[in-house]
């Protein structure tokens, strides 16, 4: 199957665990700017279809060694749940403790109710607690889970417009989510104008950053470098995206 894709392309010249004490653990934890001590990398998640339920990750990164580190959440419009081996929170994956500029990452189940007709962004709201230097403290933060509407499609383009900076090289990515059980075998390319001055890592073409597969609420992004003769410069190009549905 085959399917032509049009796109406005503008370029532009994240040990054991450390047990609080008693008297710690009866006080509520001071409430303070959570980016100060745990740096949350994830602005936007992959996207999910509307009506399904999907595992999401948030990459965070410690500024400083924390310890007992746990995330609780709320989706809005929507509901969360948590690892089966945490049940009511979740913690990093490689423990609760953090060393010092440690990244990791934390994930939420989350269930997105039916009849969205449009491309959205629901809020995921994040509450962190965690001790540093013995203090038990908490934070909050806020990532955007992009919501798309399931039409019959095979899986939906959420890239309409792209702009890079001399410092990206000119590459650029087009992100895509799956919403079929399985796509396989992407493969993307530019087709109009002919003969655009493109490098592919694939030569003729480009695929997936993880793989050439798709599956239902994946979100991949397929990249290529605009050379240097066509920087400065606002493009409409039409990009070819073909693929085997399994």
């Amino acid at each position: 199957m085959m399917k032509r894709l049009t796109m406005l392309v503008a370029v532009f010249a994240l040990a054991a665990t450390l047990l609080v004490p008693t008297a710690s653990a009866q006080t509520p934890p001071e409430q303070v700017k959570l980016n100060k001590s745990i740096q949350i990398r994830t602005g936007k998640t992959a996207a999910v279809v509307s009506g399904d339920t999907a595992w999401l990750t948030v990459s965070i990164r410690a500024k400083n060694s924390v310890d007992d580190v746990r995330f609780t959440a709320t989706l809005e419009d929507g509901s969360v749940t948590y690892p089966a081996n945490t049940v009511d929170h979740s913690g990093p994956y490689n423990g609760y403790d953090m060393d010092k500029k440690e990244t990791d990452y934390v994930a939420f189940s989350v269930t997105v109710p039916a009849g969205f007709e449009r491309k959205a962004n629901l809020g995921l709201e994040l509450t962190a607690t965690w001790t540093e230097d013995g203090k038990a403290l908490t934070g909050t933060a806020s990532v955007k889970v992009p919501v798309v509407p399931f039409n019959g499609d095979p899986f939906q383009v959420l890239t309409d417009t792209v702009a890079v900076t001399e410092s990206d090289n000119g590459w650029v990515g087009i992100s895509l989510t799956g919403l079929a059980p399985r796509v396989e075998g992407v493969q993307v390319r530019v087709v109009d104008p002919e003969g655009m001055d493109i490098y592919y890592p694939l030569e003729t073409h480009t695929s997936l950053h993880g793989d050439d597969l798709l599956e239902d609420g994946e979100t991949d992004d397929a990249r290529f470098r605009i050379n240097e003769s066509l920087w400065g410069q606002t493009s409409e190009v039409s990009v070819e995206v073909s693929y085997t549905l399994d």
